[in-house]
């Protein structure tokens, strides 16, 4: 049964016996690369000491506990194999066991020592078998780095599990090495393979990451396994002069294992169909706010159109993602209309790399998201669109294949066109309500329907006699105290009007600001009516009339 890629179905248990300052450096660097790389929460984390520590290392969120008995370590792994085990919806659990600190060879017989470093309390691989059948519907990680490690081998292969991995910093016969910088070299090295650093200069495979170094397949996946994980390790610890004294190596069984797996969200919106991950930008009138409106390009037009794609991806897995793959198609309706598809393959994050995050966190300072973009037209003549997009891991798994409302990995923005683009920001107007000469008046307009509607706002023929004495200038007035109001063009023929695309429930504020002219000789209040007119056929008694006040002093 597969892994799931859940965080709460992420287990790890961590151990040294003696506590000195490489081991404590050991256990720091497994517990922080697995809460902040692979998204493994920490409260599903054990930590278990031998002994006590003159300054105990920081595990927030962490379970920490001190042992002296073979006894006490038995409780706290049976405790933890009974959470650890599955099934959970969607597959199993995954249960990482590290151990670091002293190990021992007595008779030829690998030992761990669970002490403060005396050797005088271990426990041997036939222990640990026992402790491993305690496992059920669980992948179990183990990995050693004390000395002998290789020895504990026959307490996995021993084992009942179906899905197992043992990768271990050196043989059976051979001590490991540490120093209190670094802590345990393959350690140092291993961890760096999972926090998707490069190899560096010197290592066989120098400037490649730990996803490239397996088998063909493994190495074009875009996941570290944790064979890939090893091979990156003992490359940095061999590289570090101690190759010829310790062969960090590694075992499985049920296929290839791995910590976690990669789970994008592009969110849906409410209703499902009105993603809050997918707007159009418009880079050729870039004073317009994002939205789900477009600006129609002519069938002329050429690159950059005026519409950009802008989807916002996550990763609320538990693998760090270095590239990922999106797919974007643009469904069109009107006469000819055809719909248009686009791969960005193998897209590299702007941060480097995408960390997973928990759900819970969006919207927060852990937020984590990168956005990836497609300039494409949408062409005169379509009367609706939508623009669908799906994030993968590979490029070959961008399939164009929709199931919005199931997938979170998928999802989906409706479109419409742009009837009247706003002319380029001018100065707000200045606060001129105590000034002669000048009025200003703010008028609201909803569309109570439960549908799109096409509103006008009609004015009479007096508008344009009022043109000769007074200028009347009209914005929209865009949501939040710090936006700048657009300037609104009033459409002359057939009759002065401003059109406006209302969703059910949007609403649209206008400011009306009107400035005397010098040869205003009026004596007499201005007063002018204007029609609200709503697209469709509908009964007469939807036209609204509003009579319109202005005073000049």
């Amino acid at each position: 049964m597969a892994a799931t890629t859940r965080p709460q179905d992420k287990y790890a248990f961590l151990f040294s016996g003696p506590t000195l300052d490489p081991y404590l450096k050991d256990l720091v660097s497994v517990f922080q690369t697995l809460t902040e790389y692979w998204n493994y929460p920490a409260a599903n984390i054990t930590v278990v000491l031998g002994s006590t520590p003159a300054v105990l290392p920081s595990f927030p969120g962490a379970t920490v506990t001190n042992i002296t008995t073979a006894t006490q370590l038995q409780s706290a792994l049976t405790t933890f194999a009974t959470t650890a085990s599955g099934p959970v919806p969607g597959g199993w659990k995954t249960a990482l066991l590290y151990f670091t600190g002293g190990g021992i060879s007595e008779a030829g017989v690998a030992k761990l020592v669970i002490d403060g470093g005396s050797g005088a309390n271990t426990v041997d691989p036939p222990w640990l078998t026992a402790r491993l059948n305690a496992f059920g519907s669980c992948h179990v990680q183990v990995v050693m780095q004390q000395s002998y490690a290789g020895g504990f081998l026959t307490a996995l292969s021993g084992s009942i599990l179906t899905q197992w991995s043992f990768t271990y910093a050196c043989s059976a016969t051979q001590q490991s090495f540490a120093n209190n910088t670094d802590g345990g070299f393959f350690t140092h090295g291993w961890v760096r393979g999972l926090k998707v650093e490069t190899l560096p200069a010197g290592a066989p495979d120098a400037g490649k990451y730990a996803d490239q170094l397996g088998a063909v397949g493994d190495s074009t996946n875009l996941r570290v396994s944790l064979e890939e994980a090893k091979e990156f390790g003992k490359q940095v610890h061999d590289l570090m002069g101690f190759g010829p004294l310790s062969t960090p190596d590694y075992q499985e069984h049920g296929g290839p294992q791995y910590l976690g797996e990669t789970a994008f969200l592009i969110r849906d919106g409410s209703p499902w169909w009105e993603s809050l991950d997918i707007n159009l930008t418009h880079p050729n009138h870039p004073w317009v706010p994002a939205g789900d409106l477009y600006i129609p390009d002519s069938l002329t037009a050429t690159p950059p159109y005026n519409n950009t794609i802008q989807v916002v991806v996550r990763n609320i897995g538990t693998h760090p993602v270095r590239a990922y793959s999106l797919g974007m198609e643009v469904f069109k309706s009107g006469a000819g209309a055809t719909n248009a598809q686009n791969t960005v393959c193998d897209n590299i994050p702007a941060a480097g790399v995408l960390l997973p995050i928990d759900v819970v966190d969006i919207g927060t300072a852990h937020d984590k998201t990168d956005v990836c973009e497609w300039n494409a037209p949408f062409y005169q003549g379509v009367t609706h669109g939508c623009v669908l997009a799906e994030a993968k891991p590979l490029c070959s798994e961008v399939d164009f294949s929709w199931s919005v409302q199931a997938r979170d990995y998928e999802a989906q923005r409706n479109t419409d066109e742009m009837t009247i683009v706003p002319l380029p920001p001018a100065p707000p107007p200045l606060p001129v309500r105590n000034l002669q000469g000048f009025k200003e008046h703010v008028y609201g307009l909803i569309n109570r329907f439960d549908t799109l509607r096409r509103f006008l706002v009609v004015f009479p023929e007096e508008y344009r006699q009022y043109h000769e004495v007074l200028e009347l200038q009209w914005f929209a007035m865009p949501a939040g105290p710090q936006a700048e109001v657009v300037p609104l063009e009033v459409v002359t023929d057939p009759q002065p009007h401003i059109p406006f695309v209302l969703k059910s429930g949007e609403t649209r504020d206008l400011l009306l600001r009107v400035t005397m002219k010098p040869q205003f000789d009026l004596a007499h209040d201005v007063r002018f009516a204007f029609d609200i007119l709503v697209g469709g056929e509908w009964p007469t008694d939807i036209r609204q009339r509003a009579a319109v006040a202005l005073w000049a002093t």
